[in-house]
């Protein structure tokens, strides 16, 4: 009776070796292909960013202000993704700059940026939170651009200044 109980515990053992090689079988090669295939094989450096196409010349314009207007920065403008806000009219760009990040929305008239600026200041006066929101939140326009920084780094609110004026 033990003996017949040692085969079936070896029967039982063998079956549960071979399923556990079939999956391994299975798994190993997926494993492989999405390690040296897949999208985990994207280098580092563009591993972070969004792609987010070519930006127009009044946002390269600004970016280049920043980095030669701001010596004490630690890095340089780079844009990180396309961002949407609404109320606004049209999607805009992330950038990264001086460990920190801003929005900048380019359009093809003053008017319109004008417009959407004013859309935007209404909608977040309106809002429960906008006492939150004068502090935080800070609107800049100059012709076709409009930038938005969330945030109170002195150092970014300085060069946008600089390069902006004041914010609304």
């Amino acid at each position: 009776m033990t003996s017949a109980r040692i085969q079936t515990t070896e029967r039982l053992s063998i079956r549960i070796m071979r399923w556990a090689l079939i999956v391994d079988l299975i798994i190993v090669p997926i494993a492989l292909l999405k390690v040296f295939v897949g999208p985990a094989n994207v280098p580092i450096a563009r591993a972070a960013t969004i792609e987010s196409g070519p930006v127009g010349p009044a946002t390269e314009a600004l970016m280049e202000k920043l980095a030669k207007g701001s010596p004490a920065a630690t890095s340089t403008p780079a844009v990180r993704a396309i961002v949407r806000r609404p109320p606004l009219s049209i999607s805009g760009k992330l950038i990264a700059f001086d460990h920190d990040n801003f929005q900048v929305y380019e359009y093809t008239g003053s008017e319109a940026a004008q417009a959407d600026a004013a859309l935007l200041a209404r909608a977040y006066a309106a809002s429960p939170r906008s006492l939150a929101w004068k502090k935080e939140m800070h609107v800049y326009t100059d012709g076709t651009l409009v930038v938005l920084y969330r945030g109170n780094r002195a150092s970014l609110l300085d060069s946008l200044g600089r390069t902006m004026g004041s914010p609304l």
